[in-house]
């Protein structure tokens, strides 16, 4: 791959996590116009449940097709594509069946979403999905027009929906339907069908080496930063804990370029595991670009004056402040992360992943709670920031070892399809 051509990819996969973003602002805001603060609280209890099935699903399906597959030519890439997409469909199909018993014990608003979630949830894991298989066939440009879709198309859908019946099913079923339309809309992109249950058996057997941990991975990752808060509640009661919120929102601009970097970055690796050092000296390299954003980012907080804070956020800005450059060592942390993560899924290294991710998960924890304990909010964020030195050191560390002892496994041809 050219550099020109990374380059390109790069430049889509952020545009791509920008559309993303602003499809579930833009869906967050309709909502929010559209139905009353409950029935807007169960959208967002129920918006949880789809981000933590996606992250389940990314781990079974699309993680393991980028890790294992980038690289192969398009005869090689259908098969796997084929049956990763099935598999994405069916734990979809089991995600929602839980859902709908979940229903069962709610009431009102909550269990209309509940339910339109259950029916959905195939849908909108398989569209997640579809942005991975497009990636590995080298088709970045296909995903942000992919994205760009259900994002252009979900605000009519809601309006339409709030006028005929405002409800929070209603309204979180035209944001659902739309999403499995771009799901359709997808395999269609992919030339890709869907196939029988053999062949996701031998999908997850293929790929047993990698899908656990991966899985693993995801589902601490997802819980991290919910533990977080969790913390903050417990030691420093709900009004810091919007100020947790709203420091770490203003470093959400960051955490885009990170998503970004690695949604194409892992396939463009992914191509050089036969050269596991090269294949390290470029993660870090990420890793060492995308670190001192934050920082330098954290910087620039501080000259913000408190004014505009309040504009922006309002009274929670007057929490936020006296920790919000202190949050710039999380960000930082995340992003040294994102460059090692990168490089650990290029090596097909999932055991290394995991390992990472516990390590630094539970210190983290450790951390938090001591500084929680000890100093409220700000020592919390001290603490954290005490322990990013710790963190880089431990992913740098596996990184390395991965480097040295991943083999590269037997691949069908290494094209570069656009």
């Amino acid at each position: 791959m050219t550099a020109t051509r990374a380059r390109s990819n790069i430049s889509w996969g952020l545009l791509d996590q920008v559309v993303a973003s602003g499809s579930t602002f833009l869906f967050v805001v309709v909502a929010a116009h559209s139905v009353a603060p409950v029935e807007l609280g169960a959208i967002a209890f129920v918006f949880e449940l789809y981000l933590l099935g996606v992250m389940v699903t990314r781990g079974l399906t699309g993680d393991p097709l980028t890790s294992r597959f980038a690289g192969r030519d398009r005869e090689g890439l259908a098969r796997p594509i084929r049956s990763a997409a099935t598999a994405a469909v069916l734990v979809g199909a089991g995600l929602g069946v839980l859902v709908a018993i979940g229903s069962t014990i709610a009431h009102g608003p909550l269990r209309q979403v509940l339910l339109v979630a259950a029916i959905a949830l195939p849908g909108l894991t398989l569209q997640d999905y579809v942005r991975s298989a497009l990636i590995v066939q080298g088709r970045v440009r296909s995903t942000f027009a992919n994205d760009t879709f259900w994002a252009v198309v979900q605000l009519p859908a809601m309006l339409v929906a709030a006028e005929i019946h405002p409800s929070a099913g209603a309204v979180f079923g035209a944001w659902a339907a739309t999403g499995c339309l771009a799901a359709v809309i997808g395999l269609v992109q992919l030339r890709s069908g869907l196939t029988g249950p053999r062949a996701v058996r031998g999908w997850f057997a293929e790929t047993r080496d990698l899908w656990p941990f991966y899985l693993g991975d995801n589902l601490l990752f997802q819980a991290s930063s919910m533990l977080l808060m969790v913390v903050v509640s417990a030691t420093a009661g709900l009004t810091a804990m919007a100020g947790f919120r709203v420091a770490m929102t203003v470093y959400a601009p960051l955490s885009l370029i990170g998503r970004g970097v690695i949604t194409v970055s892992v396939a463009m690796l992914a191509r050089r595991r036969e050269n596991p050092a090269e294949v390290r000296r470029q993660a870090l390299l990420i890793s060492f670009v995308l670190t001192p954003l934050a920082i330098g980012w954290g910087l620039l907080t501080l000259l913000v004056p408190t004014s505009a804070g309040v504009a922006l956020f309002g009274e929670s800005w007057h929490e936020a402040e006296p920790v919000v450059f202190l949050a710039s060592f999380v960000c930082a942390a995340g992003l040294f992360a994102t460059g090692v993560a990168i490089g650990l899924r290029a090596l097909s290294a999932g055991r290394h992943a995991l390992v990472g991710r516990i390590v630094v998960t539970a210190g983290a924890a450790i951390a938090s709670a001591i500084g929680g304990y000890l100093g409220e909010e700000h020592g919390l964020f001290l603490a954290l920031a005490i322990f990013f030195p710790v963190q880089a050191a431990v992913w740098w560390g596996l990184l390395s070892h991965a480097a040295r002892t991943t083999r590269e496994p037997v691949s069908d041809g290494g094209l570069d399809v656009q």
